[in-house]
């Protein structure tokens, strides 16, 4: 897992291959893909992602005119028109998800949605003991529960979840802010539990 950690700046990124990244190395390869139009992290997204392929290859002569072609194969450059195109998806992606996100959360009844919109869940959890309930937002709810149970003394358990963005999230915290303790931390209410269910109902897993 080291290179999806690690690898991210040129010195890293050589590094992953027992490579002191220097002035020269800049002078001999870097500057040429640079002037290509080729970035920095795009650049090392090809080392993390290639490492395998080139470490049998580092201390040969070839190796850097390998590295160049290995770049200009798997990566884009910086101003081609895929990253303007990206850009428009995801501005048109968002406003649609806010759009549908308002009628679903202020309508009564269940509204049919396409799930790609959602980007992440809405989770509540809380301690198997009791205790206040945390509201939150993630891509992966599992792996946020482990993180945050490092600093929480009693065993966390999942109540719900369902599919949301941040501006759900939001809207909830908003919507319970006469409960809330702290943070993303709100009171073991009724209304609470309500509006978990709610929000269950109308936007789902």
């Amino acid at each position: 897992m080291k290179q999806y950690e690690y690898g991210h700046n040129f010195t890293e990124a050589f590094d992953l291959l027992n490579i002191r990244y220097n002035q020269a190395i800049y002078n001999k390869v870097i500057k040429e893909l640079i002037k290509e139009d080729y970035s920095e992290s795009g650049i090392c997204y090809v080392i993390r992602k290639r490492l395998y392929y080139l470490q049998p290859f580092v201390g040969q002569h070839r190796f850097w005119g390998i590295l160049q072609n290995e770049v200009r194969k798997n990566v884009k450059k910086v101003h081609d028109p895929y990253w303007t195109e990206l850009n428009r998806k995801q501005k048109l992606k968002k406003k649609q998800i806010q759009r549908n996100y308002k009628n679903l959360i202020y309508s009564k009844t269940k509204h049919q949605i396409d799930k790609k919109l959602f980007t992440g869940y809405i989770y509540f959890v809380q301690g198997e003991n009791g205790g206040a309930i945390k509201i939150g937002y993630s891509e992966n709810v599992n792996q946020r529960i482990i993180k945050l149970q490092t600093g929480y003394p009693d065993k966390l358990i999942l109540l719900g979840k369902f599919n949301g963005t941040y501006e759900i999230e939001s809207k909830i915290h908003d919507e319970l802010k006469a409960y809330n303790l702290k943070g993303e931390w709100f009171k073991p209410n009724k209304v609470v539990f309500d509006t978990m269910e709610k929000y269950i109902k109308k936007l789902g897993v």
